[in-house]
């Protein structure tokens, strides 16, 4: 019985000095305030979104001229066909390569993706099932600084 009364104290400490320790150590760098955290730049800056709906046929996008600004580009595509399936591809500003290039799509089907633009600029859009390009399936995405 004795050797419990001296765990008592002792187990009344630890418990006092653990609980002050969470309310002291919670992890939050506040700055002494007590209001809520500062936002940082990476949580208060928001990308500018451009959505576009896209409609490919044989040799055609419709329409085939976009504006979207700097940041995220969210595509929804129909195929239409009728003969052949259809991509939406970005090439870079530079023309060499692609910034974005979809799955093809088949006839009649939707599809949405998106990519991120982060330089102003005219971009190439393409089809790049083959022979599309040569038969028209092109259009431009002008992108303007948010």
């Amino acid at each position: 019985m004795r050797k419990t009364l001296l765990l008592v104290p002792v187990l009344v400490g630890l418990a006092f000095g653990t609980a002050v320790l969470v309310a002291c150590g919670s992890g939050d760098d506040d700055d002494g305030g007590g209001g809520a955290a500062q936002p940082t730049a990476a949580t208060s800056a928001t990308a500018a979104v451009t959505n576009l709906t896209v409609t490919a046929g044989d040799w055609y996008f419709e329409p085939n001229n976009f504006m979207a600004k700097t940041g995220i580009v969210r595509v929804s595509f129909n195929s239409m066909g009728p003969m052949f399936p259809h991509t939406f591809a970005v090439k870079n500003l530079n023309g060499e390569g692609e910034l974005f290039s979809s799955d093809r799509v088949e006839n009649g089907q939707m599809a949405s993706f998106e990519f991120t633009v982060s330089q102003p600029g005219a971009y190439q859009v393409i089809c790049v099932v083959r022979g599309h390009v040569d038969r028209g399936q092109t259009g431009t995405l002008t992108v303007t600084a948010q």
